[in-house]
């Protein structure tokens, strides 16, 4: 298919997910949801209903006759407040709640003692994913289309990313109708399948938590089937969906399509045959497919003309024709793709690529620390490069791979600390440094702070703060309290406390280190601002002379900033504890580039937002990634 008509396609396809049952063309019209119409005519409304809101309810008489209520009126007397005793009754005495006496106003919380905080929300019943049960409340299939079609897919912030995966894995959606269920589960396969999670979106699928007769629904999950190469059941669904009677005609013309497909993959060139000439009689404006289907039943391999984004579905259709070129797809392979050629079993003759693919897709967040790990350990070596894997003579990928397996099976910690510390500065190069610092935590963690390996004390905390492992940072930050790099190492203390929602001792009493690299010095203009801004977001007290410091420098105006209305929509979401949409704001908020790139303004109102959504471990998760890559390191490092 040319690259206009699959774009086309998959925009019919998503219109599919928007569009619930309307009556009229005038409807149409005036139902069409928009973000900033809404926000504007609830800013309207909002005055008449604060004003009728401010009207307290009238007391209901004391069954004595006197007023017993802290708030009540007693008969001919003023309003009795927590600091206006009524007329003829004693001053206020301490509340004694087994002795109460009618007319006296309870002690505020303050003068019990009582902390107010916030109620954090109950978790889902699918604990793993952490997520509240009220997860979709105040949005419906429209508005999360809607939110989700604003939204660079997958998000760049693994933070966020995290946030982001774990809100469509979290079972339930949206209340509604039943058509409004089907499209918002359609909206989740193409969620899933956009961000690469590949592997979480069949295990999905296999658990029937998507299964249904919504076409829409099912032509979004045949496409994932037969594209991660479970053609068996995609393919027996492909062809019930192509002779289905009403559905529309884009998700015919692909069920069609992927028909051909399965049929020349299994070896049924007549059917493949009459396939193709079905397609073409109805001038279905499909290139590169057909042509690939002509060259399967021929022999002869093809040189196409590779659209600018590589779908999955068109990486099946080379393959069948023997014409891909690898390096051109890894440079246009869609996230979905990019984990599949990392992933599949098939690729195996191409070790070297595997790899490649593999790190493309942790670069983007389509594939996570753990699973390129993984990748990683099914890589098989030459037994010299084992032997020296400091200096072995293979691709930079694979040498990456090579490092890492050494770290995992290296016993002398020495030797496990220099591998460790090749594969990070490898990684650093590649643009692989956090990936590669969250899958070393576990293999470091065996390693002690002894004085022989001191020289890795700080790149062992820097590997255990990214890999969520604070304790064994801050075993690290102690242990070197007693030698000679104390004064070197102690300000990752900060980042430490700062990403840990259970961080021991005193609120913020490592910020002592943060100030004084600012009088030092040593704090760069936009990093220290960026330190502020998360530190007022989490509700810490900033240090006087970090403010100090930092006032001296202009604000950065740099990193992306929403279009209006987008921070003051996700102020209402998180103070009406509406989580999804709290989340897809956030994501809206931050753009493309990530935590540490990210606009001031839209990264302090992100964590805040996730902060007061009860959302806290995230947001703290958010602002440590903010400051983590310009953290000072030493000058060794």
């Amino acid at each position: 298919m040319s690259t206009s008509s699959t774009r086309q396609l998959r925009f019919a396809l998503l219109a599919c997910v928007a569009v619930l049952p309307l009556s009229g063309a005038a409807a149409q019209v005036a139902d069409g949801w928009d973000p900033f119409k809404q926000k504007e005519d609830t800013r309207q409304r909002r005055p008449a209903v604060a004003k009728q809101q401010d009207v307290p309810p009238p007391a209901l008489p004391p069954m004595d006759g006197v007023g017993t209520a802290p708030w009540s009126t007693p008969q001919g007397g003023p309003p009795v407040g927590p600091e206006q005793p009524a007329a003829g009754l004693p001053p206020r005495q301490p509340f004694d709640r087994d002795n109460a006496r009618p007319g006296v106003a309870a002690p505020s919380e303050t003068e019990r003692g009582v902390e107010r905080t916030e109620l954090q929300p109950v978790v889902a019943a699918d604990a793993p994913t952490g997520m509240p049960s009220e997860l979709w409340q105040g949005v419906d299939a429209r508005n999360v289309h809607g939110l989700v079609t604003r939204l660079d897919i997958p998000p760049r912030s693994p933070a966020v990313h995290g946030l982001w995966k774990r809100l469509w894995l979290t079972q339930g959606g949206p209340h509604g109708s039943a058509a409004d269920r089907d499209r918002f589960e359609a909206l989740r396969i193409e969620a899933l399948y956009r961000s690469g999670l590949m592997k979480e979106l069949l295990q999905a699928l296999d658990s029937e938590k998507v299964a249904g007769g919504d076409p829409l629904r099912a032509a979004l999950a045949t496409r994932a089937r037969v594209g991660s190469g479970d053609t068996q059941r995609g393919c027996a669904d492909a062809r019930a969906l192509a002779n289905a009677k009403g559905i529309e005609p884009a998700i015919r013309t692909e069920m069609l399509l992927v028909g051909a497909y399965c049929a020349a993959a299994g070896g049924d060139q007549a059917a493949a045959s009459l396939s193709v000439e079905l397609l073409r009689a109805e001038r279905v404006d499909a290139p590169m497919q057909l042509a690939a289907l002509d060259a399967a039943s021929s022999g002869q391999p093809m040189k196409p003309a590779l659209p600018k984004r590589l779908s999955l579905m068109d990486y099946r259709f080379l393959a069948l024709a023997n014409s891909i070129d690898y390096a051109t797809a890894l440079d246009r392979a869609e996230p979905a793709l990019l984990v599949v050629l990392a992933t599949d079993p098939a690729a195996e003759h191409a070790p070297a690529r595997r790899v490649q693919a593999a790190e493309s897709a942790a670069r983007i967040n389509a594939l996570d620390a753990d699973r390129l790990a993984e990748v990683y350990r099914e890589q098989t070596f030459a037994a010299a490069d084992v032997a020296d894997p400091l200096n072995a003579q293979v691709d930079p990928a694979q040498r990456r791979a090579l490092l890492f397996k050494a770290v995992e099976t290296e016993r002398t910690p020495m030797k496990r600390a220099r591998l460790a510390r090749a594969l990070l500065d490898e990684a650093r190069r590649a643009g692989l440094y956090l990936p590669a610092a969250m899958m070393l935590g576990a293999p470091l963690e065996v390693l002690q702070p002894v004085p022989e390996i001191s020289w890795f004390t700080e790149t062992a905390i820097e590997v255990h703060i990214a890999a969520g492992r604070y304790e064994a940072a801050r075993r690290w930050i102690s242990a070197s309290a007693l030698g000679d790099r104390a004064s070197t190492v102690q300000h990752w203390q900060v980042l430490a406390d700062l990403a840990d929602i259970k961080a021991p001792g005193p609120r913020g009493a490592s910020l002592v280190h943060a100030e004084q690299l600012a009088v030092r010095g040593r704090l760069a203009p936009d990093l220290m601002h960026r330190l502020a801004t998360v530190l007022d977001a989490l509700d810490y007290q900033i240090p006087i002379p970090l403010w100090e410091a930092a006032s001296r420098t202009p604000q950065p105006n740099t990193g992306h900033l929403p279009e209006t209305g987008v921070l003051s929509q996700l102020q209402d979401a998180s103070k009406k504890k509406e989580f999804a949409r709290t989340v897809l704001l956030s994501i809206s908020a931050l753009g493309s580039d990530g935590a540490d790139r990210a606009h001031m303004i839209a990264l302090g109102d992100a964590i805040r937002a996730l902060k007061r959504a009860g959302l806290e471990a995230d947001a703290r998760r958010l602002a440590l990634e903010a400051v983590f890559a310009g953290w000072p390191r030493m000058a060794s490092q």
